[in-house]
């Protein structure tokens, strides 16, 4: 089930990328704020901002917060990648004593 909850959240992530590329919410910035399998939602759509490039992917985010990411913390290039994506604050929020984190994290990376 975990497997499938993380695969979803990518495949939810980039949708909601390509939803914002298109205008659906309009042309706004948006915030966006997520824990766990919702901050891996909110990872994947900015890769997909990102990945997308252009007048279009920037502007588009006003802040981010993501906490307790299951998934291994993207590089230093990565994170700037994302970052210039966002206009506002980027906050990655963690604790590093968080041991279920750790498992399923773990647990996921064998498979």
């Amino acid at each position: 089930p975990w497997l499938l909850a993380q695969e979803r959240a990518k495949k939810c992530g980039r949708a909601l990328g390509r939803a914002l590329l298109d205008g659906v919410f309009g042309r706004r910035p948006v915030s966006l704020f997520g824990f766990s399998l919702g901050a891996l939602v909110v990872l994947h759509c900015l890769l997909e901002l990102s990945a997308a490039g252009g007048p279009d992917a920037f502007g588009r985010i006003e802040h981010v917060v993501w906490l307790g990411l299951p998934a291994k913390t993207p590089s230093p290039a990565t994170l700037r990648m994302l970052r210039a994506v966002v206009a506002g604050r980027f906050v990655h929020g963690y604790c590093r004593t968080d041991w279920l984190l750790k498992f399923l994290f773990r647990t996921t990376e064998l498979h």
